[in-house]
């Protein structure tokens, strides 16, 4: 792991066009539901493509971005079992949570740094159709290895020059 990332960006790089082919798997699979919802197979092959990505970005050390990925694989799960009787809204849901997955993976090839809580928004949208509860912390997985900085010198600061030494903090 990088000092400025809690992931290994170079094993996600490795895996980036596994990812990247998988997703677009999952989405192709995905519309080729919408076009016969009575083909649940569809729906099965999309959540199994999402399944691939999960595994591969948990490996990678991004257990937030995994936990969103299993729950974007949990709805088109639920295509299976939905079948004809699903809402238009819920494919929308498990499109959009695909392409933010995959612009979000792109910003970390990037550099960006990992953020998980961006998909937040999402997240909570899915766990709603789903019947079960979201939170923020879901999504949390901090890097727990990395130890905080102890300061041993001890100054002595005059009540009027805190908050100018607390901004500099």
């Amino acid at each position: 792991m990088n000092t400025i990332n809690d992931y290994d960006i170079g094993s996600l790089v490795w895996v980036k066009t596994e990812i990247d082919q998988a997703l677009s798997n999952a989405n192709t699979k995905l519309q080729a539901f919408v076009q016969n919802t009575h083909q649940t197979s569809e729906a099965a092959a999309c959540a199994t493509h999402l399944h691939q990505v999960s595994g591969a970005v948990q490996m990678v050390g991004l257990d937030g971005v995994a936990c969103f990925t299993d729950a974007i694989e949990a709805a088109a799960q639920s295509l299976v079992k939905k079948g004809a009787e699903v809402a238009p809204e819920h494919i929308d849901l498990i499109a959009g949570s695909i392409e933010a997955l995959s612009s979000l993976l792109e910003s970390l090839i990037n550099g960006a740094p990992n953020v998980p809580l961006k998909l937040y928004p999402q997240y909570s949208n899915i766990k709603e159709i789903m019947g079960q509860n979201a939170s923020p912390i879901d999504l949390f997985f901090p890097n727990l290895h990395i130890s905080p900085v102890i300061h041993t010198a001890h100054t002595h600061i005059k009540d009027h020059e805190l908050p100018n030494y607390l901004r500099q903090q």
